[in-house]
């Protein structure tokens, strides 16, 4: 009897012990997810905020947000949020440094707005530093003489004047030719791809887009990290990716290979971010699927980075996808993180499948 006691007190603790890993850990697990994605969620808005300060050039209040932002990643003990407000603050205090070194400038454009060199130090700041080009291009236009000058001057134009974009993105990509300096080249390229961008877009026929596409090949990317959102499929949550491969690809050819393991959670699109070695230059990414979450593979969204730009926004993308037209792999890259069933911003597989999809940055 006491040999049966013994027994029936050991299953009780295994079945208590089964029913803890079964109910109350997934349920932990699912409370620090959710709590994590509020926290995102605050952190992002008070980043958002911060950077309606840097554009109004109100640098004091841009600081304090971040101030606070640090305080509300730090508390979430997620390193790579973390990271992601360090930096923003870095690039402030270097930003808020360039913009007291023009203040003589800034105060001599505004007694002579014509003040060739004025326009050219402020135009620069706008422009070149701070990525603000509809402010900034006006002045550069105003400018002293030189490809900046030129270049900007086309800019203004074709802005109200969509005649021939391509011509701006080769002007802007001259005044590349002329640079040295690696923040400078990259926001020259990035504005000409802004431009060849357009005029892809705007492309009469297929020769055409090819010519361009020819073009925004001989532009650099230099991506700092990607993204990744993960899908959950709600109400069902029955759909997800757990492992993949991520690929950067040049030219066609692989530069860099990561195995990932995604974060997933109910009703939550986790991001994960994976940060890059410096100066790489890609222009397609690939994911391979490799296992999911119950009946299939998925994701809510793909960004890639190069400062504050997603310049994976809009792409194309093309590979495997669930039959129904709704979740084709251009939803990767349509500006929807929501991973959702009824918001339609998801990519899914087809049950049960491995797959892939491959996103070129230079096609839209």
């Amino acid at each position: 009897m006491q040999g049966l006691t013994i027994q029936s007190r050991r299953l009780c603790r295994t079945v208590a012990t089964i029913r803890y890993v079964v109910t109350v850990i997934p349920a932990l697990l699912l409370s620090v997810a959710v709590g994590r994605a509020r926290a995102d969620d605050s952190v992002a808005d008070l980043s958002s905020q911060a950077r309606e300060s840097i554009a109004a050039d109100n640098y004091k209040e841009a600081d304090e947000l971040l101030r606070k932002a640090f305080v509300a990643a730090r508390a979430t003990k997620a390193p790579e949020l973390l990271t992601d407000v360090q930096e923003a603050q870095r690039n402030l205090r270097t930003l808020e440094r360039d913009f007291n070194s023009i203040k003589e400038a800034r105060e001599r454009l505004a007694q002579s707005p014509d003040d060739p060199a004025a326009n050219t130090a402020v135009g620069r700041f706008y422009c070149l530093a701070k990525g603000d080009w509809e402010r900034g291009a006006t002045l550069l236009a105003k400018g002293e003489p030189g490809p900046l000058r030129d270049a900007a001057q086309f800019d203004v134009v074709q802005s109200g004047n969509l005649t021939d974009p391509a011509l701006v993105g080769d002007a802007w990509m001259k005044a590349t030719s002329e640079s040295r300096d690696g923040q400078t080249r990259d926001q020259l390229h990035l504005r000409a791809r802004h431009w060849y961008l357009q005029a892809y877009t705007g492309a009469a026929d297929d020769a055409e887009r090819k010519r361009i596409y020819e073009l925004l090949g001989k532009t650099e990317l230099h991506p700092t990290k990607v993204v990744i959102y993960n899908a959950h499929n709600g109400p069902h949550n029955d759909r997800g990716t757990l492992q993949c491969n991520l690929v950067l690809l040049s030219k066609g050819e692989a530069v860099l290979q990561r195995r990932l393991t995604l974060a997933w959670a109910r009703d939550v699109s986790v991001p994960t971010t994976v940060r890059l070695p410096k100066r790489t230059t890609f222009d397609q990414v690939r994911i391979d699927i490799l296992t999911w979450q119950e009946q299939g593979g998925g994701l809510a969204e793909l960004e890639v980075y190069q400062g504050d730009t997603n310049v994976a926004l809009g792409a194309a993308a093309s590979g495997d996808s669930s039959p129904e037209a709704a979740f084709r792999p251009d939803r990767l890259t349509d500006g929807n993180r929501g991973g959702k069933l009824d918001q339609e911003g998801i990519w899914l597989q087809i049950n049960g499948k491995p797959g892939s999809a491959l996103i070129d940055l230079n096609r839209r």
